[in-house]
């Protein structure tokens, strides 16, 4: 991909004459311009296409919106979709010849598509489900009175253990096949379910797990049980009322309830999650992985709280032939990417850790503060395409839970994304770690693992955390004023349910207060740890405020002056790296819609408004090159290698000097004069370095060209004593020419 295709945005990429392209290029730009976006319409338009008949070619795609190649994901995505659809319609060529036609994509496609063959056939195998025993039937001693919850490979009963004189036990019924009663023997928690004991039936090749029996249940039919109450409306007694089985009650005395904080229902997940965690991290200390963490297998307890069961998954990772049971018990929707990939490429299942029950729990606690469960293809796609299909979504990235749930902090979503970070290194690094900043936001603590990114939350938190001593000292100032009701209309505020309200805050109001705060850093009465806190927050505002995908120019600009800010904080914290890539954002953020047509939003006005602005990031960028040259002008160093690279890298500059001179004509006077002086500065440190006599020709008339514009343009000003000024600053910069030229000679 060219440098000028990469740096334009996804909505304004070129497409082909051809109508259709034409047609789904512009439903594209009307839905959202994201990358997902574009490759979900090219796959209902391939499907909408091969049921008609026709047989295109992703390739045709690929050629007419460039956008596509940008991730390779996405690309082999689409190349899996047209294998798929041509296997269904039976033409699907052999996995060798097909890879052929996509030779850049051919080593990641064809292990892909050779264990495509063996999952569709070991799905097509499937034996059917075991006949599991009904209610009123035995099983070995145990007499089954009810069933207390099912999925796809198993039955859970309320059952009576006849030879131990009718104790109740919560029997799980499934095929022998798998360690999980050794497994759960190994672990001791109390938000884990204990197993008494296994018994087998050799005739029916059902096992089953003695557990104790725990009034409550399943969190998804929990979840069922609330879905009539929005989860905006719902409070921590809701949830409450729906955990309890007919004829039973939550006590909250119980030593699983103990601290359970009621009021808040997002402070009820908050708990809730953060003992799941817990049982987590006990069975990751053992070397157990879960790998099946979903509502289903979750209880939530009258009187033990949540406990996490059904580790059969653990030592048996998802063979093909585990596969589709694993779609009927409903587990795929709840998997990590890397565990969706192992099914589709072997190879990698060793990616498969810790963070892949993470991934799985934070769905677990977004379903719960949303009330909609992570949605799974229908039931009628071929599995490999089902697997497929929800890693796209995985790679397109979860939407934030703010959107559908207000009431969710902003420190919340954090968490959430950072468990559902598409690459298991993004994500939490352990289970304890979860649960320590779930626990934090609980308490209105600052996350100790993950950054809140609203300030006004984190505020309005430190508020909460002190209300005690602020309502003290505001009562007694109050109450010398006689101020005595204001006083107590004022604790409203700092109230546990209002903290959240504080939080809303638009994109515009973060990069406001980001400016604040930052001009804030930059006031000398304030120490210099007073001052990085300051920048600390500024850049959290600055990066609240940008839009991960513009598509307005509003957009654009705020984008324009968030990137800088935080350029300016790289500066001031001698993050060169860091300065550099934030100003070249801030600098693409103008320059990127000036690639389409979009003269109807304003296009022009927009960019005289905002050219003077980007020409002093030009400034700062050209600045920054010829600061790090200077310190090499020393007699020692001037003819040093390190030298010679630098002018290399100037000469690379000098584009954007161009670019800077001619947005400064638009600028203040003073602007125009610093960026001719730095213009005419640069090509006076090539200078340095040119040994070609053509070259030095040319550098040198390009240096007094500049000198001259910039003459020119003060004279225009009428302004003799910045005339003066700035022709005493470039007979010193000639002087020093001189003075370099002279050092080169004797040096030579």
């Amino acid at each position: 991909m060219n440098a000028s295709s990469a740096s334009r945005p996804l909505g304004l990429v070129p497409v082909s004459s051809s109508t259709q392209f034409q047609e789904l290029w512009e439903l594209w730009k009307r839905n959202g311009q994201s990358c997902s976006d574009l490759v979900g319409l090219v796959k209902a338009d391939l499907q909408r296409r091969f049921a008609q008949g026709e047989r295109p070619a992703v390739a045709a795609y690929l050629s007419a919106l460039p956008a596509l190649r940008d991730d390779s994901n996405w690309v082999l995505s689409l190349l899996y979709e047209e294998f798929c659809l041509l296997e269904e319609v039976g033409e699907a060529p052999s996995p060798d010849s097909f890879c052929d036609r996509y030779e850049p994509w051919r080593d990641s496609l064809i292990s892909q598509l050779n264990y495509h063959r063996v999952i569709s056939q070991a799905a097509g195998g499937m034996p059917r489900l075991p006949r599991f025993p009904e209610p009123g039937e035995y099983f070995k001693t145990y007499h089954l009175r009810s069933i207390l919850g099912q999925g796809g490979a198993a039955r859970v009963f309320l059952a009576e253990n006849e030879a131990l004189g009718r104790r109740p036990s919560a029997l799980k019924i499934s095929a022998n096949r798998g360690e999980e009663p050794s497994i759960m023997a190994r672990l001791k928690h109390r938000n884990i379910m204990e197993v008494y004991s296994v018994d087998f039936d050799e005739e029916t090749g059902l096992r089953g797990l003695d557990m104790p029996y725990l009034p409550g249940l399943p969190l998804d039919q929990i979840l069922q049980r609330m879905r009539l109450t929005p989860p905006e409306a719902r409070t921590a007694q809701t949830l409450l009322d729906a955990i309890a089985p007919e004829g039973h009650t939550v006590n909250l005395a119980q030593p699983g309830w103990a601290d359970f904080p009621g009021g808040s229902y997002v402070d009820a997940c908050l708990w809730m999650t953060a003992n799941l965690a817990d049982a987590l991290a006990h069975a990751h200390d053992r070397d157990v992985l879960h790998r099946d963490v979903k509502p289903a297998n979750i209880l939530i307890s009258c009187s033990d709280g949540p406990q996490l069961f059904d580790f059969n998954l653990a030592h048996d990772p998802h063979t093909p032939e585990r596969a589709e049971s694993a779609l009927r018990g409903g587990t795929l929707p709840y998997m990590a990417p890397e565990q969706l990939r192992a099914f589709l490429d072997p190879n990698h299942w060793d990616d498969v850790g810790p963070s892949a029950d993470l991934y799985a729990l934070g769905l677990v606690l977004r379903e719960l503060l949303i009330g909609t469960r992570p949605e799974a293809p229908p039931a009628n796609v071929p599995l490999p395409r089902t697997i497929n299909d929800l890693l796209d979504v995985r790679c397109a990235g979860w939407p934030p839970t703010r959107i559908d749930n207000p009431n969710v902090p902003y420190a919340l979503d954090a968490i959430i994304a950072r468990c559902l970070a598409f690459d298991p290194s993004d994500r939490y690094p352990w289970a304890e770690a979860l649960a320590e900043d779930l626990r934090a936001l609980l308490q209105r603590q600052p996350l100790i693992h993950e950054h809140n990114p609203s300030h006004r939350e984190r505020l309005g938190f430190w508020l909460y955390r002190n209300r005690r001593r602020l309502v003290a000292c505001a009562t007694t100032a109050l109450i010398l004023c006689g101020g005595i009701a204001v006083a107590l209309a004022g604790k409203a505020i700092f109230a546990p349910e209002n903290v959240a309200a504080t939080s809303v805050s638009p994109k515009e109001d973060h990069l406001d207060l980001g400016t604040l705060l930052y001009e804030r850093s930059q006031r000398d009465v304030f120490s210099e740890q007073k001052a990085r806190d300051f920048r600390s927050d500024a850049t959290t505002e600055f990066r609240a405020a940008i839009h991960k995908n513009p598509s307005t120019l509003k957009a654009w600009g705020v984008n324009l002056r968030a990137y800088h800010g935080l350029a300016l904080i790289a500066r001031d914290e001698g993050d060169e790296k860091t300065f550099e890539q934030m100003l070249a954002r801030a600098i693409g953020s103008y320059e990127a819609p000036g690639q389409a047509d979009v003269l109807d939003l304003g296009l022009d006005e927009w960019m005289r408004e905002h050219r003077p602005y980007v020409a002093n990031l030009y400034l700062q960028k050209i600045l920054m090159a010829n600061g790090k040259f200077e310190p090499l002008l020393r007699k020692t160093q001037i003819r040093s290698k390190e030298a010679q690279n630098l002018a290399v890298e100037l000469r690379g500059v000098l584009q954007d000097v161009k670019v800077a001179l001619r947005y400064a004509e638009e600028a203040s006077l003073a602007m125009r004069i610093d960026i001719h002086w730095a213009a005419a500065y640069t090509y006076g440190l090539i200078l340095t370095q040119a040994t070609d006599g053509d070259d030095r020709d040319r550098l040198t008339e390009e240096f007094e060209a500049i000198v001259a514009r910039a003459l020119d343009q003060i004279e225009d000003e009428d302004s003799q004593g910045e005339l003066n000024q700035f022709t005493q600053r470039f007979n010193r910069l000639r002087s020093e020419l001189s003075s370099w030229d002279k050092r080169i000679s004797q040096l030579d």
